[in-house]
Formats: structure tokens, C-alpha cells, sequence
């Protein structure tokens, strides 16, 4: 294998719409973006820069497309909702329609809201010539309740799942998981926004009128051809280090402007992206407050102007818009690959800091929302209560030479799936659907330590919620200091893992690689909890 090699680049050149000024404040900050103290920060304690006596003049408005804003729907106790999987019709480009597979029939499906206490019924309807499922990732529920992938649905079946939601507030997203398809249909848009409301978390008083003050950014890479068609192709390559793309979508829109009060908004933040890790901060520099990770709310805001999320991570952070708008950006995903003693840089396709979603403000007369003192309580679960240890091998296997046939264009809706790609294994196993990898107790709690000796791997456990311990040795970043379901292991991590939901045989629990190629191509386990 060539160390040096990059990935397979298809599509054209652009990084989208990126204003000078945005590069210049972008060019200041370090290329790594793993600054994780707010001390660094140049805006102080509180995370706010000086406020001059007299305002600023109104920004124009940044070139790009209306941020797309999903239909927010509320499923009650016992409700079903028909989910269809099937062909349908997507813009990316500006008059250039293409054919997508969504739900519904779009590119990506409709945001739900679940809320706690209640068993909504989710009724999958799978009209394509081939089989598929859905995965609710970070739905803490029974494994047969829609805590694990729903069963396989052949072409033209249907089947009910009832949803039994019992967790805190938080962010969630859904998404097709068919093993060997998984990075496919995420391309060809089969994936969506979820979130589940917990009443108890009202009286917190934070921005929640969905698509004013409480924004959702489903975050994903793409390439594109002329066309205006998602391209993707699975090399050697891209199933080794995953897909990454140089054009970048927030909830199906390409070059993304998003209009905000000029007042504290939430910031709801999904990275969909097969592989792409994105270190996130605003192009001017200003501070945040982080409030919640994957599994909810943090004990209190946390300040930061930076923050690393991994495919299959969320966030959500508060962002004041008193001063004007500004553009999300990130920085390139540049990452190293271990063989023995020897340690190469693997270069991005993006070689330069890139927006992924401009704000510009737009005053609405309403009052701001206070960030809260305090959120939720603080996890309190001692490590000395964990009834065992497991040791996780995240293994890169031997490469095979792809056939022709395994470049597709997903929008187009190949149903071909390569015929040969590289073995990736877990603990030296590839994944089995008929084997139970690992047997674990109800209502105990176990450290799990993942390793991960040739490249950094996002790691994604169903069913369960877990607090890092350690990150190789030393203390967890901030945002990594939450409740979490999804970590990226650079080197090797601890997990205090709390088992709460059953998961029996018939509908196992998961754990995987959440780089959805080495998903695809193996990197995953099973798990029963009873």
C-alpha cells in the first residue's frame, strides 16, 4: 500500500463560497483547531468581545442558498408516522434537479420529535428494488423498541416499530444501515434530523422555535458532477481512510446561508458525514457556549471557540448573533495512518480553512434568551462499579483490488454493491449478523477501553450511553466531557458504559467504527443486554 497516496477525487475544484474576510480571520488560527481551554480565547471568560458605543453597519447578506430547514414533526404517544423509502427528486445546484433516494422522496427525510414518556409508532414503508432499514442513532431504547437497526424490510414491505423514548433532552439523527450500503445511501440522502424533548427541561428557557432561534445543521461532505448529481465512488482508498469530499451540505443545501435573530440562537449540530471529522468555530473568532454533546445537556455552559465532532457526533451550542452574523467554518480534516513504527500524513482534498454555513442577522424585535447557569445534573457514576473490562481492536485488514463496477453514482441509485473491498475486522472479527459477539448484564456498568493503532476511528455503541474516562492516558476534551454514544478514539480511549435497555438476539445491540466505509466493510460487533 502507497503511504503517500491520496483519495480518489471526483467533482469539481470550488470550496464554496468563502469570503476574504472569512480566510483572513481563519488564517490566524492554528491548522490543527484543537484548542480546548476558552482561556485561549482572544473574546475572554465570557466568551463576548467589547461592545463599541457605536453599532456596526448591517452586513450584507453573504452570497450562497437559503439554508433548507426540515419539517419539524411531533410524534405523540401511540402516533404513527408512515416513513417511506423511495425515489424522489432533489436541487443541489440551482436548475439542475436529480434524482435522489430518500424518504419520503427527498434528499434527506423530516426532523421528529420525540417526547419523553411516550411510544410513538414508526411505520417504515420500503418501496425500492432492494432491502433496507433505519437506525435511530443515540435513541436509548430496547433493542427490539428502536434502539437498535430496524430488521431488514425487503422491497415493497412494511413494518411497525413502536418507539419507547425514555432518555433526557437531546439531539439524535436517523439513517439507513444496511451493512455494505451504508456509506451509499447516506450519500444518496437516506438519513435525518431527531430530537427528543424531555418536559422536565422547559423551564430552562433556551431558544427552541424551530428555524428562528433553534437551527438545525445536518453537516455532510459531497462531490458533485456537472450535472449537479452527489458522486461517490469506493476505491481501495476511500474504504481505508473514508470518503472526503469538497463540497460541503447543511441539511441538503449546498453553500448554505442561514437567516437568525440578532439575539442568542441554539445551534443544533449533526455531523453526517461518511468520514469527515469537523473542527468548528465562527469566521470572526467568536466565542460560544457548548451546552450539550450526544446524550444531552451538560451540567453547565461551557465556553469554548472550538470544537472537534466526528461523524455520528452532535452538539449543541449557544451562539450570540447581538453583533451581527458570521460563518461556521472548520479546518481540514488532515489525519495520520500508523503502520509500525512509521506515522504519515494523510492529506485532505481541502487544503485551506472553509466555510460551512454563513449567518446573517435579522431583527425580529423579540427578547433574547439567557443562557442558564446551570443544565442538567452531573453524572455521578463511579468508575469503581463496573463489573468488567472489555478490550476493543479497531483493525485496518488487508487491501483487494476493487472491480470497475464499485464506482456509483449514488444519486443515480446503482443497486450494484461492490463486489470486493478491504476486510476490516474488531478484536480479529469481521462482522457476523449470526454471531453474538459480546453478552453483557442489564443493569450493570462496565469500562470498555477502544484502541486504535493505525488511524483515528469515530466509535458508535447502540443502546447505550457512556462517559470517557480517559483519552490516550489524559483527560477528555470538553467536548468530550458530556454524555456521549459516538467518541473519535485517536489513539486509544476509556468508556464508563452504563447498560440500561435489553437487547435479546432476535435484535442485538451494535457497536462499530461510525467511518461508515470500514462499517461497511466489517468494523462492527454485536452485543445482547438482558
Amino acid at each position: 500500500m502507497d503511504l503517500t497516496r491520496r483519495f480518489f477525487l471526483l467533482g469539481t475544484t470550488a470550496l464554496g463560497l468563502l469570503a476574504a474576510e472569512e480566510a483572513l480571520a481563519a488564517s490566524r488560527r492554528r491548522s490543527q483547531g484543537r484548542r480546548s481551554s476558552p482561556s485561549r480565547s482572544r473574546r475572554g471568560r465570557g466568551g463576548k468581545a467589547e461592545k463599541t458605543a457605536t453599532a456596526p453597519e448591517p452586513p450584507k447578506k453573504p452570497a450562497g442558498q437559503a439554508l433548507r430547514i426540515p419539517e419539524l414533526v411531533t410524534l405523540k404517544d401511540g402516533e404513527a408516522y408512515t416513513l417511506t423509502v423511495k425515489r424522489g427528486e432533489a436541487t443541489f445546484m440551482p436548475d439542475k434537479p436529480v434524482p435522489v433516494t430518500g424518504y419520503n422522496g427527498g434528499y434527506l427525510g423530516p426532523a421528529f420529535k420525540f417526547v419523553r414518556g411516550t411510544a410513538p409508532i414508526l411505520r417504515l414503508v420500503n418501496e425500492l428494488d432492494r432491502a433496507t432499514n433505519v437506525h435511530w442513532h443515540g435513541l436509548i431504547a430496547p433493542g427490539a423498541a428502536g434502539g437498535g437497526p430496524l430488521p431488514v424490510l425487503e422491497p415493497g414491505a412494511t413494518a411497525d416499530i413502536r418507539m419507547i423514548v425514555d432518555q433526557n433532552a437531546a439531539t439524535l439523527w436517523y439513517h439507513a444501515q444496511m451493512p455494505g450500503w451504508q456509506a451509499i445511501d447516506l450519500t444518496a440522502g437516506l438519513a435525518g434530523f431527531a430530537l427528543v424533548e424531555d418536559p422536565a427541561a422547559a423551564s430552562l428557557g433556551l431558544p427552541s422555535d424551530w428555524g428562528v432561534d433553534d437551527i438545525p445543521l445536518l453537516i455532510q461532505d459531497r462531490e458533485f458532477d456537472d450535472a449537479g448529481n452527489p458522486v461517490y465512488a469506493r476505491t481501495t482508498d476511500v474504504v481505508e481512510h473514508g470518503f472526503r469530499g469538497r463540497r460541503i451540505l447543511v441539511n441538503g443545501t449546498l453553500d448554505a446561508v442561514a437567516a437568525v435573530p440578532q439575539r442568542l440562537v441554539r445551534l443544533r449540530i449533526v455531523n453526517g458525514s461518511s468520514a469527515r471529522v469537523y473542527r468548528v468555530y465562527f469566521a470572526d473568532e467568536r466565542a460560544f457556549k457548548l451546552i450539550a454533546t450526544d446524550g444531552g445537556f451538560l451540567p453547565t455552559p461551557v465556553d469554548a471557540d472550538t470544537v472537534g465532532i466526528a461523524p455520528g457526533e452532535r452538539i449543541e451550542i449557544l451562539v450570540d448573533f447581538a453583533d451581527g452574523g458570521t460563518a461556521l467554518m472548520s479546518t481540514p480534516d488532515d489525519h495520520e495512518l500508523r503502520v509500525g513504527t512509521r506515522t504519515v500524513k494523510v492529506a485532505d482534498v481541502l487544503t485551506a480553512p472553509f466555510r460551512i454555513c454563513a449567518f446573517h442577522t435579522e431583527r425580529d424585535g423579540k427578547p433574547s434568551a439567557k443562557v442558564p447557569a446551570k443544565l442538567a445534573p452531573a453524572a455521578v457514576t463511579d468508575p469503581a462499579s463496573a463489573v468488567r473490562r472489555r478490550r476493543f481492536v479497531l483493525q485496518l485488514g488487508g487491501a483487494v483490488a476493487l472491480s470497475a463496477s464499485s464506482a456509483h453514482s449514488a444519486a443515480a441509485g446503482s443497486e450494484a454493491a461492490p463486489e470486493e473491498m478491504p476486510v476490516m475486522a474488531i478484536n480479529g472479527k469481521t462482522y457476523d449478523p449470526t454471531r453474538i459477539d459480546e453478552e453483557v448484564a442489564l443493569g450493570t456498568t462496565e469500562i470498555w477501553d477502544i484502541v486504535a493503532p493505525e488511524m483515528s476511528y469515530p466509535f458508535h455503541l447502540q443502546g447505550a450511553q457512556f462517559r470517557v474516562l480517559s483519552e490516550d492516558g489524559g483527560i477528555p476534551k470538553i467536548w468530550n466531557r458530556g454524555v456521549k454514544d459516538t467518541v473519535l478514539v485517536e489513539n486509544s480511549t476509556s468508556l464508563l458504559v452504563t447498560f440500561t435497555k435489553p437487547a435479546g438476539r432476535e435484535a442485538p445491540y451494535l457497536y462499530h467504527c461510525q467511518i461508515l466505509e470500514h462499517a461497511d466493510a466489517g468494523m462492527i460487533g454485536t452485543f445482547t443486554v438482558t
